[in-house]
């Protein structure tokens, strides 16, 4: 591979040492963009629970080590990457072992590859990698004020089938409001729906879409 496309997240709670973090980075790799990000507070746990998914076990704790303010996004470009028979870049494995050696803990998130990369980018904006990448380029840190897609709410169900199609082998009946896939706790994650409490109806989820709860079947394929 020429070139790796990978992200590194530094926490609020990260950012008294950012100018350090960002120079041992740029030693590295090539910064191509920078973001600097703010979620709403009363969201703020929901999103790491998201963004995280099963890799995170506890939402709150992690809250308590990453803080709520504003964080910094790096897309970078790894020009010699060494990539590992399971797919991950070393280079990044090893930065981040020294970046959260530096700070005293894990106070920074890093993509493992660059499909990782591209599925965190996507939960932060709502893009692609290659459209991230095409965007003009901003000198200094570009400022984003949103949260995760879908929170609070789907602008509409044409951005939910936008997002399905992250989704492996997903297949949406619009009349029936039945989404049939092969990963449904993925699916779930990236439309932002919650399982139906109601006992007696199997495979309900609800996914709020223009400040509305819609209630959508989904199962396995």
């Amino acid at each position: 591979m020429a070139t790796d496309y990978n992200i590194f997240i530094i926490w609020n709670t990260a950012r008294f040492k950012e100018e350090e973090v960002i120079a041992a980075i740029s030693e590295k790799f090539e910064i191509v963009k920078q973001y600097e990000i703010f979620w709403t507070p009363k969201f703020f746990t929901q999103n790491l629970s998201r963004f995280y998914g099963k890799k995170l076990p506890s939402a709150k704790s992690k809250l308590k080590l990453c803080g709520q303010g504003s964080f910094l996004v790096l897309i970078v470009k790894d020009n010699s990457p060494l990539i590992t028979d399971n797919g991950k870049n070393q280079n990044m494995s090893a930065m981040k072992y020294h970046l959260r050696q530096l700070l005293g803990g894990n106070y920074l998130h890093a993509s493992d590859n660059q499909a990782e990369a591209e599925e965190n980018l996507y939960f932060l904006f709502g893009k692609s990698l290659k459209r991230l990448l095409l965007e003009p380029i901003f000198k200094k840190v570009k400022v984003v004020k949103q949260d995760l897609i879908g929170v609070p709410t789907w602008l509409d169900e044409e951005n939910v089938r936008k997002a399905l199609k992250r989704v492996p082998n997903a297949v949406w009946d619009k009349e029936k409001k039945v989404i049939v896939c092969s990963d449904v706790p993925f699916a779930c994650r990236i439309l932002n729906a919650h399982k139906v409490k109601w006992t007696w109806h199997r495979n309900r989820y609800k996914i709020n879409i223009r400040g509305r709860d819609e209630i959508f079947k989904i199962k396995k394929a």
